[in-house]
């Protein structure tokens, strides 16, 4: 089904983001989420994005993802007016990109982090900024945010690919944009450099303005969304939320001498119970109690225990689900 317009609610704080954020001054005006409506693309005969809809809502972090050649980069080219859609549209709010009136004052785009290895990082960027409506002091100012000071006169040769990843971002910023799409950002970055994009992404987001990342790092994923799209062969598997998600909630895994009896000990309990296997051999997963509750039943029945352990539920294990689910 194609996905609801929804209509900007006003200047004030955006509810519902993830998480304590920083204090950060919110735009001055309304900024309508990205809208993906029935988009199909076709490739010779071959379907990259079929019939996707989803939507990015100003004030989150949202996560884009799928395996390799699930359509994700395909579905950003078309946002940016880098493809044509063979039907359906992606726009910001009901206006495409090639209609915006100022393309780098409202979206900032990293698909490709790709410079002319012989020009600098602050010519780089003065190059960008004469279209985006910036002047040096601002160049200057996005280079120190982003960490690139110090090398800002340094051939972008010379980079290194987190340096290429914080340039290509100050780059996507130069028009003080209202929207951040953003291909696979923290490739090439250190720890301390994925935990500052995560900071600089959400407090883009709490300043009322939108994002979409996509990205293979889903334990970063988890830690930065606020929802997550996932898609698989162009078709969408899941729009939700992170919180609908109740990750981090745990279940117990046993391993167990006599499953049969095992089973009989919990089902006393009341607990939710399910067999299962790996390549260690079959297990029970228990719902609903917590270790030492499954621990003590078991002992208490006289069951010899050989793993007794919590798992936490995690946005890879979600992510896994939904692909098997999709086959």
């Amino acid at each position: 089904a194609a996905p609801q317009r929804m209509q900007p609610t006003g200047r004030g704080n955006r509810a519902g983001a993830r998480g304590t954020r920083r204090s950060q001054r919110v735009v001055d005006h309304d900024v309508p989420p990205i809208i993906v409506d029935r988009l199909i693309k076709s490739y010779n005969g071959t379907l990259a994005v079929h019939n996707l809809s989803f939507v990015v809502q100003p004030g989150r972090v949202t996560g884009f993802l799928g395996p390799n050649g699930a359509g994700k980069t395909t579905t950003m080219r078309i946002l940016v007016g880098l493809a044509t859609p063979t039907t359906g549209s992606a726009t910001f709010g009901d206006v495409a990109y090639a209609d915006l009136a100022r393309p780098q004052q409202t979206v900032g785009c990293v698909l490709d982090a790709s410079f002319h290895p012989a020009r600098s990082g602050r010519n780089h960027l003065r190059v960008l900024a004469s279209t985006a409506g910036a002047n040096d002091r601002r160049v200057d100012q996005l280079l120190g945010e982003v960490g690139l000071g110090d090398v800002a006169r340094q051939s972008v040769g010379e980079y290194s690919t987190g340096m290429r990843q914080r340039l290509a971002l100050a780059a996507a910023m130069l028009g003080n944009p209202d929207y951040l799409i953003l291909d696979e950002p923290a490739n090439g970055l250190d720890p301390e450099g994925i935990r500052w994009l995560r900071t600089v992404l959400r407090d883009f987001a709490a300043s009322g303005r939108a994002v979409l990342i996509s990205s293979h790092l889903l334990n970063e994923i988890e830690a930065t969304a606020d929802d997550i799209v996932v898609i698989n062969r162009g078709r969408l598997l899941a729009q939700m939320p992170m919180s609908e998600l109740k990750l981090g909630e745990g279940t117990t895994r046993a391993r167990v001498s006599d499953m049969r009896a095992a089973l009989q000990a919990l089902a006393a309990l009341g607990a939710e119970v399910q067999t299962a296997a790996d390549e260690h051999g079959a297990y029970l997963r228990i719902h609903s109690h917590d270790v030492g509750q499954v621990g003590s039943a078991l002992f208490g029945s006289g069951i010899v225990v050989d793993e007794l352990v919590t798992e936490r539920r995690d946005l890879e294990q979600e992510f896994f689900s939904m692909l098997e689910g999709s086959r």
